[in-house]
């Protein structure tokens, strides 16, 4: 059968025992809807653990999060994972999110005359004509002036995807939306409103972290994984939950194509530094944190998340603060933080820390541009034998997209099997 949820390419025979390959967050969503569905299957992890970027480092002042902080459910999303007897932790309500304007965290983000103005261009002003290899940034460059353009329209999905703007291929965002088909913004704004779930989404993390939703997951799938095992030859049935790059040697022998191809998808380097703190940064009290724009901030910080306003429980001392800081690349990630807190005006979050947790990944993200689009879009006409691919820089990035695409992979095998 072909493949075909958002983050899947490929096809495999479903009447057969199917092998998962990689551990990381991708292939344990994989893994436990597979064993919802009594799907038999098989996990192999490289590395002693799993979760891949996903990690809860405990520490005497409280948890470090190595990757993705939070993971953003809703209630049929919680109601499948019921099974792995959880108590989430729910995100504090009415928390503000800023971005660093002419040097401050700014809430509300735009200006009392340029939400006006941006509120009339939405909704009378015609779209730019589309074409294929189109930007975020050029289909919103007729909304705003430069300040909106450098300062809040880059930074919009710095929070996701971790790029500016006019990195990110425009049709890879929104693939569910025929750009050339709508001619106004306000078509644009009906087309997102009637793609959107009727279910409230919130932000959602546990007593222990992400790392314990992870280890859940190992817990409840434990028969059938292997860790510690790297398969030098892809076995007869699998479903290749890597990278890309990863995905593309182990293919090396078995489809040549494929291996060049998958190359040719580019990753941002990204660093998360956890500072745990005696000072209290007062400017994001109440608040998710701060998105910096790459066009009108120059330091690395892309992202401040404020994690005790975020999650209060997760507090283990009134007088402590947790921030994380996440930044662009991976050297001297605490000497270039040492140095922006001081041109921030934050130097005493710095002479006041605790403790500072840094993880780095040379291979953080994907990156959404056209190349990544044409690449998909390319080999998703390759020949495939028995093998598949699922991941994040097939078809969606976040963990949401993640979660929902294994559940309907494994909802169509099951119907296949039946």
């Amino acid at each position: 059968m072909k493949l075909s949820s958002s983050c899947s390419i490929g096809n495999i025979d479903p009447q057969k025992p199917i092998y998962i390959i990689g551990g990381g967050f991708s292939g344990l969503c994989l893994g436990y809807f597979f064993k919802k569905y009594q799907i038999p299957f098989k996990l192999y992890e490289k590395e002693p653990r799993v979760g891949g970027k996903i990690n809860s480092l405990s520490g005497p002042f409280g948890n470090s999060e190595t990757a993705a902080h939070a993971f953003y459910m809703n209630e049929p999303m919680l109601d499948e994972i019921k099974e792995l007897n959880l108590t989430p932790l729910f995100a504090a309500k009415k928390l503000k999110k800023k971005i660093y304007r002419k040097t401050k965290f700014s809430s509300p983000v735009l200006g009392a005359g340029e939400l006006v103005s941006l509120s009339s261009k939405l909704l009378f002003k015609t779209t730019p004509k589309y074409y294929p290899e189109m930007t975020l940034a050029e289909y919103l460059a007729p909304l705003g002036g430069d300040d909106i353009q450098n300062e809040v329209f880059a930074a919009a999905m710095l929070g996701i995807y971790a790029a500016d703007s006019n990195q990110l291929h425009l049709s890879s965002l929104f693939p569910g939306i025929d750009f050339s088909n709508i001619t106004s913004y306000l078509d644009f704004l009906i087309k997102i409103k009637k793609n959107k779930s009727p279910f409230k989404f919130r932000s959602v993390s546990f007593s222990g972290g992400m790392k314990e939703l992870t280890e859940a997951i190992k817990t409840y799938i434990s028969k059938e994984i292997e860790t510690s095992s790297y398969q030098k030859v892809l076995p007869h049935n699998a479903i290749i939950c890597t990278n890309a790059h990863e995905a593309s040697n182990l293919l090396q022998a078995e489809n040549p194509e494929l291996h060049q191809r998958l190359n040719e998808i580019d990753y941002q380097a990204l660093s998360s530094a956890t500072l745990f703190t005696k000072y209290e940064i007062k400017a994001l009290k109440n608040s998710f944190g701060c998105l910096f724009s790459p066009r009108a901030y120059p330091g690395k910080i892309r992202g401040l998340l404020a994690n005790w306003e975020i999650f209060p429980d997760q507090r283990k001392s009134e007088t402590h603060h947790s921030y994380t800081f996440i930044m662009d690349g991976c050297e001297n990630i605490s000497e270039n933080l040492e140095n922006e807190l001081k041109a921030l005006g934050m130097e005493n979050a710095w002479q006041q820390k605790l403790h500072l947790s840094i993880t780095s990944w040379e291979k953080g993200l994907p990156l959404y541009n056209f190349q990544r689009f044409r690449v998909i879009e390319e080999i998703s006409s390759c020949e495939f034998k028995n093998i598949g691919l699922f991941g994040n820089y097939i078809g969606g990035i976040s963990l949401r997209e993640i979660f929902n695409a294994a559940k309907n992979l494994a909802e169509d095998i099951n119907h296949e099997r039946s």
